[in-house]
């Protein structure tokens, strides 16, 4: 059921828009995107919520993998930082991206699975 609803809410904010942030002054970006990598993987949605509104780059991606914040939520089945970081999402192809990594991964429900392409 939860699936169902994060790719319900995935495929509704890919039509719906983006925020767009401005990068945090006098701070490390290096820090910052540490940060927000361990705030997305540990599910502490506060700590993501601050550092997106002051302007983290949601886009990232970890260098460990190569997965988008995003692809890494919603493997770990982080429903809140799912919705937080779509709110924020500026690339649209990541919502591509992580719609057809759980269509591969046969955890798409079947109303998209059959039909959607990249």
């Amino acid at each position: 059921m939860k699936r169902n609803i994060l790719i319900f809410i995935l495929i509704l904010l890919y039509f719906t828009g983006c925020k767009t942030t401005e990068p945090i002054p006098g701070e490390d970006e290096q820090d910052i995107k540490a940060d927000l990598l361990e705030a997305v993987r540990d599910n502490i949605v506060e700590v993501a919520r601050r550092l997106l509104e002051s302007g983290a780059d949601v886009n990232m991606l970890d260098e460990d993998n190569d997965w988008t914040l995003l692809m890494m939520a919603t493997n770990r089945n982080h429903v809140e930082i799912v919705e937080l970081l779509i709110a924020f999402i500026i690339d649209p192809e990541q919502i591509d991206r992580i719609i057809q990594y759980l269509i591969n991964k046969g955890r798409a429900p079947p109303v998209i699975s059959g039909s959607y392409t990249c």
